[in-house]
């Protein structure tokens, strides 16, 4: 019985002595520190602004500058300065969510109904890629002359996709 509760004994402070090393070690060790820099982007005279998306060096999101609309899609290349607005003529608000290759998606409220947009880094390039039938529209994310986003048709929203910039939406491996 006592070399049961002697090994026994040996175990358990092996493993306390081990936990307590580790914990020691943790502690000990220096913890690593990110280096952070950001980079304010709202325009002079922006109220509130956000940051969607990412590619290319080039950023977009929306922002609300005084006298403009409520929200206004934006692109921008690093800094506040270089904001573009992008909002269509005739949208009540408008946001972008992604960005690549020279071209800018998301939507831009037309009509009351919120349409998929893309656009070529002006506001005179927009283009609506709302689907025939569709009641509201968004896109999301852009690589070549591809978008993606999402279409309600009827009551229900369908996964969409885009192909060379033109207003038709493909779904499902169909054309609409």
């Amino acid at each position: 019985m006592t070399l049961v509760r002697n090994s026994g004994w040996r175990s358990s402070r092996r493993t306390i002595i081990g936990a307590v090393g580790a914990v020691s070690v943790c502690v000990m060790a220096p913890t690593a520190s990110a280096q952070w820099t950001v980079v304010n982007l709202q325009p002079a005279g922006g109220t509130s602004s956000s940051a969607y998306g990412v590619g290319g060096g080039q950023q977009v999101g929306y922002a609300h500058v005084m006298g403009g609309a409520i929200n206004s899609a934006s692109l921008w290349s690093g800094t506040a300065a270089s904001w573009v607005d992008l909002h269509p003529a005739g949208a009540t608000y408008s946001s972008a969510y992604g960005v690549g290759g020279g071209q800018q998606v998301g939507y831009a409220a037309v009509g009351g109904a919120n349409r998929a947009s893309l656009w070529s880094g002006t506001a005179a390039s927009w283009v609506d890629l709302q689907p025939a039938g569709a009641l509201l529209s968004y896109a999301n994310s852009v690589f070549g002359a591809q978008q993606v986003g999402g279409a309600n048709v009827g009551s229900a929203w369908h996964a969409s996709l885009w192909r060379e910039n033109v207003p038709s939406a493909v779904e499902s491996g169909r054309r609409r």
